[in-house]
């Protein structure tokens, strides 16, 4: 009997630690999914609106010389030199002249192409790495200007090796036309970014990431590129002395909801989201660390186990209170029960002992009766004789 007790005592033993394990499991998955996808969305909120400011920023910069090629054109010394291309004043006091615009404006270059891609003049006509004389010929924002009347591109500049935005119009008679382009600077964004300590990036329509905040992401594809791209960059020299075809891909997922995968410079997980500027169709991606996401996630988790545990403790222990003033209760009301049927037991025991005293008294006086009269017969007797 004591073995058997023994056993039973450990089965509910078991019995109540796995309902623990049971309650305490439930609790903090279900905690763990809710945090997590609150966590996600306010992540995702603020890289959202990381993403309009960044654009903004982005569009906001190029938009300033947007519209300088086709106003430096307007210029009487642009007009001379397309008439007379191959006199040196007439090109030469336009350079002069794209060289002051370049300094006012801020503009990286500013240079001048026949319909050949030939540069005839360039605002950095006095330097070492001067664009006179230069063929651009192959670049796609010169072939654009030509077709369409405009052309934009980003890249790194074959002859100086610096990256920039190139932005380009068509000017010059319809029947010999001819480009004039600028290029500018936008490299103090990724500064900014920097300082501001945000994974910002841009990459282009080819998905190439060409502006970031990390370094480590710049000139990196978002997914593997195929041949066609990489032939295609090769020829128009877009990324000029960067190996694109050995870059790692930056993207490793994309999980839900538009959202990306990636991996900063340390390893670390990062979930970013991304946006469209359509102007160019570049693409901009801000990313920030989940691990702060997944660290609440399971905190709250932790919390709710605990607090799961212990209301289950709790409510152990007022059912078995109650169980147990239940079968207080029970006995008290079969104690009672017993307690009155003895009383009533008693009640007719008394009952009857008083009868009975009541027959015997009665018995008794009938025989004191009978004696009196047997005695009075007797002296009645005696009296006679």
């Amino acid at each position: 009997m004591r073995r058997q007790g023994t056993w039973v005592r450990r089965m509910m033993a078991r019995r109540v630690l796995l309902s623990f394990l049971a309650v305490a499991l439930l609790a903090a998955a279900l905690a763990y999914a809710v945090t997590w996808q609150r966590g996600l969305r306010a992540l995702d909120t603020m890289l959202d609106q990381s993403l309009i400011l960044t654009r903004r920023a982005v569009e906001s910069e190029i938009a300033r010389f947007r519209a300088l090629p086709d106003v430096a054109a307007e210029d009487v010394r642009i007009t001379n030199a397309l008439r007379d291309r191959t006199a040196p004043e007439a090109t030469g006091a336009a350079s002069r002249y794209l060289e002051t615009i370049a300094e006012r404006t801020g503009a990286t270059h500013l240079y001048l192409m026949d319909g050949s891609g030939h540069v005839l003049s360039a605002s950095n006509w006095n330097t070492p790495l001067s664009f006179v004389g230069q063929n651009y010929g192959f670049r796609p924002y010169f072939r654009d200007a030509l077709k369409t009347g405009r052309g934009s591109f980003y890249a790194i500049g074959v002859t100086t090796g610096t990256p920039g935005y190139f932005l380009s119009s068509r000017v010059g008679p319809a029947d010999d036309p001819a480009v004039i382009a600028t290029k500018i600077d936008v490299t103090p964004l990724e500064r900014t970014w920097k300082t501001a300590g945000v994974s910002v990036a841009i990459a282009d329509r080819d998905g190439i990431v060409f502006l970031s905040g990390v370094d480590d992401w710049r000139y990196r594809p978002l997914r593997p590129l195929d041949g066609a791209t990489l032939d295609r960059l090769a020829r128009v020299r877009t990324y000029d002395g960067i190996d694109i075809a050995r870059a790692r891909p930056l993207l490793t997922a994309t999980p839900d909801g538009g959202a990306l995968a990636l991996r900063g410079p340390d390893g670390a997980e990062l979930r970013g989201r991304s946006a469209l500027i359509e102007a160019d169709d570049w693409r901009v991606i801000s990313a920030a660390p989940i691990a702060p996401v997944r660290a609440a996630a399971l905190l709250w988790a932790l919390g709710a186990a605990l607090a799961a545990v212990a209301a289950t403790a709790l409510a152990m222990i007022v059912n078995q209170r109650r169980q147990l003033i239940r079968l207080r209760l029970r006995q008290n009301a079969l104690l009672e029960s017993r307690v009155a049927e003895r009383t009533r037991e008693l009640a007719h025991e008394i009952e009857a002992r008083r009868k009975t005293e009541a027959d015997l008294r009665a018995a008794q006086e009938s025989l004191i009766h009978t004696e009196k009269m047997a005695a009075l017969g007797r002296m009645s007797a005696a009296i006679v004789h």
